[in-house]
């Protein structure tokens, strides 16, 4: 979203779908022990400019890691966080920013974690629902149904009576077999 605007887009947010501080985790291949093992290595992202992108910016700063001076690459990978995971297990990349359930995959195959954002008190807005402002305009209703829609979704997704259907779901969205880790 940010890019988009930066383009000159109007795009407007309507509900910021997490909590101020990130709850991610910056993982690293197993060789990489300490935030000073990151000089010189490359930090995987999905894409330039995007909430993870973001993050990562933050998680270096938060090392006193600095990407021009520490010769720190930072990589687009393309794709989800999924295809994280599958860059720092091919060893494309070092370290990447991750939710915790992909994160706990790795780190339970050997590789390192670097840092916990939540305790670290590390602030972004990382999700969000955000809509064109004319179509904002010309359909308020539309939008008004689908973050109704949404927020049942929500309710559902905390209920206790459907955490089966709901971890099911989110194995296999992540593309993990844990279910400690979903």
């Amino acid at each position: 979203m940010i890019a988009a605007v930066a383009e000159g887009r109007n795009l407007k947010v309507l509900v910021s779908l997490q909590s101020d501080r990130a709850d991610n985790h910056v993982v690293s291949r197993p060789d990489v022990k300490t935030p000073a093992d990151l000089r010189g290595k490359r930090f995987g992202v999905t894409r330039i400019v995007t909430g993870f992108w973001i993050y990562a910016i933050l998680a270096l700063e938060h090392f006193r890691l600095d990407p021009k001076r520490d010769q720190i690459s930072i990589v687009e990978v393309g794709g989800d966080l999924p295809r994280l995971v599958q860059a720092l297990e091919a060893g494309e990349i070092d370290a990447a920013v991750l939710d915790p359930a992909q994160s706990a995959q790795l780190i339970a195959k050997g590789f390192s974690l670097l840092l916990d954002m939540y305790p670290a008190n590390i602030s972004a807005v990382q999700n969000a629902l955000v809509v064109d402002g004319a179509y904002l305009r010309e359909h308020s209703d539309v939008v008004e149904k689908f973050v109704a829609a949404l927020l049942e979704g929500i309710a559902f997704s905390v209920s206790p009576g459907n955490k089966e259907i709901v971890l099911k779901t989110l194995m296999s969205h992540l593309k993990n077999s844990a279910r400690a880790a979903a």
